[in-house]
């Protein structure tokens, strides 16, 4: 999974004490990688865990934020890495909520101008009226122009 890593860090991530800094590298600039140490740390519960610290500024005893493999200076690194993923992961439910909330809200306005309005859509109904050759109203205009009286 993308960044399945970070993620980890800030859901199951706790404070944890340092125990061994060392192997650090400086960076952060565009063409290096970030900067970062190797280090060992120790929870609360006596547990330790150790591998890379993302942070280049950490000494023995400092508090990090950590999780089993990796730590991070605090909490907000650890988040301001972190929620990138997030967006991502959340965008698509957003955006489909969205979509469904215009969609309902359409339907909603076609149903309600439908309730107030019922035969603006629907043709005339027949009458059962014709105007071909030989309707009741033909034939009395025929009468009427030619002097006959029809029964």
């Amino acid at each position: 999974m993308l960044g399945r890593e970070r993620l980890s860090v800030v859901i199951t991530g706790k404070s944890a004490t340092l125990t061994y800094v060392g192997q650090c590298l400086e960076g952060g600039g565009h063409t290096t990688p970030p900067p970062s140490c190797y280090g060992r740390w120790q929870f609360a519960d006596g547990s330790t865990a150790s591998g890379t610290i993302h942070d280049s500024s950490v000494d023995y005893g400092d508090t990090v934020f950590a999780s089993a493999d990796r730590a991070y200076s605090s909490l907000g690194s650890a988040w301001s890495e972190a929620w990138p993923v997030y967006a991502l992961m959340i965008m698509p439910v957003v955006v489909s909520a969205i979509v469904w909330v215009n969609h309902y809200r359409q339907d909603r306005r076609e149903r309600t101008r439908q309730l107030r309005n019922p035969h603006a859509d629907e043709p005339e109904p027949e009458t059962g009226r014709t105007d071909s050759p030989g309707s009741p109203e033909e034939r009395d205009e025929e009468a009427a122009v030619g002097g006959k009286e029809t029964g």
